[in-house]
């Protein structure tokens, strides 16, 4: 089934104003507005030949050529299929394929994506890139079309299942530096998204669990209806690649997937470029950036968000916020979902450290967001270091008996 596209617009806040100060002047004021509109759509089996979603969506314009840039993993599933696309309708893309993870999601990476743009000697207006893969690819392809040119557009593929529910539906794009995740970025948001949920079926199981870390932020923090599909049955959506190999689940996986991309969106539209710092989508993302780069590549994203969230939880049932029984609920589901809750790297040292670099990013305060009960939330702040101990120590006792 095909869906209409989400278009995501942030709204203009004010008329394109003139230019103040005088031709004799010494002062001078610039102002200036930037809309965003990029469309978000569902499709079914993009590389059938008999879809021309692809074509539409990425090829369309006075120029054919396109530069794909394919994940390695990926290629080696469909690059057969892709090829076989482009030939059948006759579309001049130009296929390089690169591997990407968290462990090469640096400026090496970036340059490579630079040589091959120079190789393909892309027209920057009339040319869009086209990447497809993962979080990781679509991250550093995003940075390198914000930066080459200033400004080249790009489309984003996303065949993960974090790709489809977050990495690939928003603006932000990033490399990470230094030992810091995503630490230099920029705001660069794509044509469009297109999301086929056929790659699922391809998907280890590890990395369904990996997604629905992202999945579960956001019903514990705003969709209470999303968060009771995913506790209803967590353990039948990895095993079926949410529904993308067995059909009794496929409805109830399809409403999942829609909700969870609705809901990001919808929290994202209104403070797209952050100028909010107080985020529920920040909810998983306080610790396990840190916790992340500590032990790469031993955790995916989604697992360090998962661990996070327990921890977070933990927290506001000391706060008297969330209650014994929705946190061992929380706890438990996380953990059918195939994900950590405890791990011996979330030691109370890492957690200050995390901390005091999350306090940094969101302008010198916690803004922790934390679920009161699944669908609702409050922030924290002051949280002190014996909290986190605490905290730490509930988590670990409950992993025990899970």
């Amino acid at each position: 089934m095909t869906h209409p596209p989400a278009v995501l617009t942030a709204p203009r806040p004010f008329e394109e104003p003139a230019l103040t100060g005088s031709p004799t002047g010494s002062s001078w004021r610039v102002s200036s507005a930037l809309p965003v509109s990029y469309s978000v759509r569902t499709c079914q089996d993009l590389l059938d030949p008999g879809n021309d979603d692809l074509e539409r969506e990425a090829f369309g314009g006075s120029s054919r050529r396109r530069l794909v840039i394919v994940e390695q993993k990926v290629f080696d599933l469909y690059g057969a299929r892709l090829l076989a696309y482009l030939d059948h309708r006759n579309l001049a893309g130009h296929v390089v394929s690169l591997a990407a993870d968290e462990s090469v999601k640096n400026q090496h990476l970036a340059n490579r994506v630079v040589e091959a743009i120079d190789g393909f000697g892309i027209d920057r207006k009339r040319e869009p890139i086209v990447v497809i893969g993962g979080g990781v690819l679509l991250d550093v392809v995003g940075w390198v079309a914000g930066s080459y040119r200033r400004g080249t557009p790009y489309i984003r593929i996303p065949t993960t299942l974090i790709g489809l529910v977050d990495a690939g539906v928003g603006i932000k794009t990033a490399i990470n530096h230094n030992g810091h995740k995503n630490i230099i970025g920029s705001y660069h948001p794509p044509v469009s998204a297109l999301l086929d949920p056929q790659f699922l079926a391809t998907l280890p199981s590890r990395h369904v669990s990996n997604g629905m870390a992202e999945i579960a932020k956001m019903g514990l923090m705003c969709d209470v209806a999303l968060w009771k599909l995913i506790a209803a049955q967590p353990g039948e959506l990895i095993r079926t690649g949410l529904g993308s190999t067995d059909l009794s689940i496929r409805a109830d996986a399809q409403e999942i997937l829609s909700r969870a991309i609705h809901s990001m969106l919808a929290e994202l539209q209104p403070n797209l470029w952050e100028k909010d710092l107080q985020r529920l989508v920040d909810f998983g993302h306080t610790f396990s950036p840190v916790l992340e780069m500590a032990v790469l590549p031993e955790l995916l994203h989604g697992e360090a968000v998962a661990l996070d969230m327990a921890l977070c939880c933990a927290l506001s049932n000391q706060r008297g916020l969330l209650a014994d029984g929705p946190l061992e609920e929380i706890m438990s589901t996380l953990s059918r979902l195939g994900l950590p809750v405890s791990h011996p790297a979330t030691t109370p040292e890492l957690l200050v450290r995390g901390l005091a670099q999350a306090t940094a990013h969101r302008g010198g305060m916690q803004r922790i967001p934390v679920p009161v009960e699944p669908g609702s939330a409050e922030f924290l702040e002051d949280v002190t270091n014996d909290e986190l101990v605490d905290a730490l120590t509930r988590v670990r006792r409950i992993a025990r008996d899970l």
